[in-house]
């Protein structure tokens, strides 16, 4: 990256800690030509403590649109430490911007194990779209995650966890 580019990042960091929507909504913007995957992880973080629904969609939108090079990973990382709302956003995102999130069906599955009705509904329809292809370490990773969902809890979404139950074996048939 170069030094101007280091402080356009560091300029819009900045600018995500105000307590001024308008100054997030300005960042958010040069998020737009001048961000890169650096700035996702803390925009995750704005919409997980912000209050205002324009911010928050325009983060939704932006990541809905995403194309920058290892915006997946911060992405799935995010997953890990976000709360439902987050997750669904971010899951919501992945399966928008067409990423291919095959070699991480295993943390999809687990933020859809982990997070409510919604949350696992977004998780299938990512899933439902994988192109793979998979390794037999991602299926068996996958598998043991809900294998541990269905021995400890059943809840109002077993029915969606069964349905990728049924998609990830249907996966490995077709390898």
């Amino acid at each position: 990256m170069s030094t101007t580019q280091n402080k356009v990042i560091d300029g819009i960091l900045a600018d995500f800690e105000s307590e001024d929507d308008a100054i997030i909504l300005d960042a958010l913007k040069r998020v737009k030509s001048k961000g890169n995957a650096s700035v996702i992880k803390p925009m995750v973080a704005v919409y997980s403590t912000s209050e205002s629904d324009e911010v928050r969609g325009e983060i939704r939108s932006l990541l809905a649109q995403i194309k920058v090079k290892n915006a997946l990973i911060e992405m799935v990382e995010s997953l890990a430490e976000g709360d439902d709302d987050v997750n669904e956003m971010l899951l919501f995102s992945i399966w928008n911007a067409n990423l291919n999130a095959s070699e991480y069906l295993a943390e999809i599955v687990d933020a859809s194990c982990r997070g409510d009705y919604m949350v696992a509904l977004e998780g299938l329809t990512v899933i439902e779209n994988m192109d793979g292809p998979f390794s037999e370490e991602v299926l068996n990773d996958a598998r043991l995650v809900l294998n541990e969902y269905f021995n400890n809890e059943e809840d109002e979404k077993v029915d969606l966890m069964k349905s990728i139950l049924g998609i990830i074996n249907n996966f490995e048939e077709s390898y």
